[in-house]
């Protein structure tokens, strides 16, 4: 992930989000405005209905909070997050065990469901 190039289009990218099988490869954003910047902006910054992934403001950019939750719309194919409702299906559930979330630090985040 280039996140120089990233964060030059724009800076409030800070991590990726990867969640193979799901088809969610998309940057994760946090706004130094407002929580719900990204409820109405897309990755770009721009107003757009299907919004991006973010977090919160409280949360920490390194990822080092005790629970960080990445929030974004799930009920339209365009909503970034839509994909998760593969998770609904045991058989993909069970297939599909892995997140991986990259830092600019050149960190990889493992999250393993259960």
């Amino acid at each position: 992930v280039n996140f120089e190039a990233l964060q030059q289009e724009n800076p409030d990218i800070f991590a990726w989000l990867y969640v193979p099988g799901a088809g969610i490869d998309a940057p994760v954003l946090q706004s130094g405005i407002t929580d719900d910047f990204y409820i109405t902006h897309t990755a770009d910054g721009k107003e757009g209905e299907a919004g991006a992934l973010y977090t919160e403001m409280a949360n920490l950019m390194n990822m080092c909070d005790f629970n960080t939750i990445i929030h974004g719309k799930d009920l339209a194919e365009e909503e970034p997050f839509f994909n998760l409702h593969n998770f609904e299906n045991p058989d993909f559930f069970e297939k599909n065990r892995e997140f991986y979330i990259y830092l600019p630090s050149f960190v990889r985040l493992t999250v393993r469901h259960s």
